[in-house]
């Protein structure tokens, strides 16, 4: 029996079977709707651009069962509010150098939000302020509460801003801005910084449909008077108009009382400050403030603010009045004189307005003695007048303003005659006099 040959007794060995690719879901999400093989090109792959479907991209998750049900939605309340508390800071912290990805704190708030206007403090000493306990000359706060009878929201609200960073740093701001103006020591950066600050807070409020709008409100009026503190006479107007929608929104006008009526008045003093510097009309009418002109004589005490009102609004149709005179001839002469004899009738109507408010105020609201410059102590060259309520000293300036503009807007007669140089020295004199003898200038 011969041998077998080994070669052909062992069993042929097969060669490893190559491993089967996995299964990728490649390609566009588009041919993988329409079932069809993507040939991946990029950006557009082929299919899509035969057939002019968009080439969807990306990855797609199939679940089962799933049902898409609409978020809940609960409607805000005045009531009470919602916020959100950012505690990403404190989780970092319990990390080795986590809070070094974080900056530091702007706001470091002393209190919890007020409920109401009641306060509920912290255990512990409240980290000290840099501003609050240095010493600090007298101020009088002239300008928030010269416009509402009502002045106990105006000492209320410092309190209540405790609880919103965004008025705490709008009222820190200029408490920081006058501390710079009064005492060299002291710079403006504090109060830029303290301005930045709260008018981020304020854009980014602005932003949310569910915003606070009367905080958002009393707040632009507040960066409103930081902004007439500087020296920058177009920086004056950046809040105005964006307060001024806001007091639209919450409804406010000449009739509003408390918070209301003081950012109104605010607002629209500083406004017409503005307009009067740069002979703007004002933008907001003032016939649709709302303001009571009744000139009934008075004889009821107290009522100071109504008449300031009527003031304001007087000075605000003047304004618009000198803001419209015509710069140039029509080229008719007929229209020319037609348009004269109706801004002459406008101009004694405004006049009147004037005398008519002069005569009709109560006796507070007069000066309660006048001294020449001869006869005072101070040796000034303007007259002293005495006057009792800040009040009245607001309204006083704004009247004689509105006669200083009325003798220079004369259609007929020129701001150079006798009459209206009178007009305008006697009146110029007085605002002189009243305002070297305040301290609040």
């Amino acid at each position: 029996m011969s041998d077998a040959d080994p070669a052909q007794a062992a069993p042929p060995v097969e060669p490893p079977a190559a491993s089967k690719p996995k299964r990728v879901r490649t390609g566009c999400l588009t041919c993988r709707e329409r079932h069809l093989k993507c040939d991946e090109a990029m950006p557009h792959c082929q299919n899509c651009r035969k057939s002019n479907r968009v080439c969807k991209r990306g990855i797609r998750l199939n679940f089962i069962d799933t049902t898409v049900q609409a978020p809940p939605v609960v409607p805000p309340s005045q009531d009470w509010n919602i916020s959100f508390l950012d505690e990403s800071r404190d989780i970092a912290s319990e990390y080795k150098g986590g809070l070094s990805k974080y900056g530091a704190p702007e706001v470091q708030a002393t209190t919890q939000a007020m409920n109401g206007l009641q306060l509920d403090f912290q255990p512990g000493p409240p980290p000290a302020p840099e501003l609050s306990h240095q010493p600090l000359p007298p101020i009088q706060g002239v300008l928030p509460d010269m416009y509402t009878e009502d002045h106990s929201n105006m000492l209320l609200l410092p309190f209540h801003a405790l609880g919103e960073p965004m008025l705490l740093n709008a009222f820190l701001a200029c408490g920081a801005r006058h501390l710079s103006l009064v005492n060299a020591r002291y710079t403006e950066d504090k109060a830029l910084h303290y301005y930045d600050t709260a008018t981020r807070y304020l854009l980014n409020s602005l932003q949310n449909p569910n915003r606070d709008t009367v905080i958002c409100a009393t707040t632009a009026v507040i960066l409103n008077v930081y902004e007439i503190m500087c020296e920058r006479a177009l920086q004056r107007m950046n809040h105005i108009a964006g307060a001024r929608a806001l007091i639209k929104e919450c409804g406010w006008n000449a009739r509003s009382t408390g918070i209301g009526a003081a950012c109104f008045w605010l607002n629209v003093g500083m406004e017409l400050l503005s307009c009067l510097h740069f002979n703007w009309q004002v933008a907001w009418d003032p016939d649709e403030w709302g303001v009571d002109m009744d000139f009934s004589r008075e004889t009821e005490a107290g009522r100071e603010e109504v008449w300031t009102y009527r003031i304001v609004y007087i000075v605000a149709k003047i304004a618009n009045f000198r803001a419209s005179i015509p710069r140039k001839p029509s080229g008719s002469p007929r229209e020319d004189q037609l348009r004269l004899q109706k801004r002459y009738a406008e101009w004694q109507r405004l006049k009147g307005w004037c005398d008519s408010w002069n005569e009709c105020i109560p006796r507070t609201m007069h000066p309660m003695a006048y001294l020449y410059p001869y006869q005072t102590t101070s040796q000034s060259a303007f007259p002293e007048v005495w006057l009792i309520k800040r009040t009245t000293i607001v309204a006083r300036l704004f009247y004689h303003t509105a006669m200083c503009l009325i003798a220079q807007i004369n259609p007929i007669q020129s701001k150079d005659g006798d009459e209206m140089r009178d007009l305008l020295q006697r009146h110029s004199q007085q605002i002189c006099g009243i305002v070297a003898h305040v301290k609040d200038r």
